[in-house]
């Protein structure tokens, strides 16, 4: 990958987490994807933290919206922490990302958010 971002990732009680960092942007985007498809089919959902993000692109917002819409239509969870003073979170809200995907102030809340989603959907099948 591009040098501009790097990517963690581990998993937390069935919960997929991937740490950002650096900047995303069209150079890095499709690799950035490649990492962040790479979820799992039992997980709950994925933790997209951007708290390590200095700056986030027109690409690195598809990104998220399509991100969100392949994990909701496997049944999986989409929650992208950026914190309230971030660049990260002013770019997604003026966007309107935080009206069709899931946003935290930090990962213990996404991690929750997920997994209360989960539970909820499961006892609906139920």
């Amino acid at each position: 990958m591009d040098r501009l971002a790097s990517v963690s990732r581990h998993e937390q009680g069935g919960v997929s987490i991937a740490s950002i960092g650096g900047e995303i942007d069209v150079s890095n985007v499709a690799q950035l994807g490649h990492e962040l498809t790479e979820i799992p089919n039992h997980a709950l959902g994925l933790v997209v933290d951007l708290t390590g993000v200095q700056y986030l692109d027109s690409a690195g917002i598809s990104l998220l919206y399509e991100l969100h819409l392949r994990l909701d239509r496997r049944g999986q969870v989409l929650v992208v922490v950026a914190p309230p003073a971030a660049a990260p979170r002013r770019v997604l809200e003026l966007t309107a990302f935080n009206t069709r995907a899931l946003l935290a102030d930090d990962v213990p809340s996404a991690v929750a958010t997920i997994r209360e989603t989960g539970e909820s959907r499961a006892h609906n099948e139920a």
